[in-house]
């Protein structure tokens, strides 16, 4: 736990994300949200993430698969609200699938142009 405490509300850990930003702690916040979607805060200011709705099988390995996609994301030299979309898209793929099962590639590449901001 980052904060050091539980946080309430989408208002607080946006406040909290971007604060830990300002302090210098992370050059970079990501936030789930789960089907809510994601928060992410950079020095350019707070983005936030909404997935589109699917049909949930399981929620087993979603947050593993967005941490993933984010990384494939990077590492593809994807700007950073792109690597963050790609990695919404890849965690929203992987509730689709059932158990332990996690993200298809074919889904979450189907995703990825659906995942908005609030730009």
């Amino acid at each position: 736990m980052i904060a050091g405490r539980e946080l309430q509300g989408v208002s607080e850990q946006s406040r909290v994300a971007m604060e830990i930003v300002a302090n210098g702690q992370c050059d970079v916040v990501v936030v789930s949200l789960g089907e809510e979607g994601s928060l992410l805060a950079t020095r350019d200011g707070l983005q936030r993430l909404k997935a589109p709705k699917v049909p949930v099988l399981s929620k087993v390995g979603a947050g593993d698969s967005m941490v993933a996609g984010i990384v494939v994301g990077l590492v593809s030299d994807r700007t950073i609200i792109d690597a963050v979309r790609y990695g919404a898209a890849a965690g929203t793929a992987a509730v689709m699938t059932a158990g332990s099962e996690l993200c298809s590639l074919d889904d979450t590449e189907r995703l990825f142009p659906l995942i908005t901001t609030n730009e």
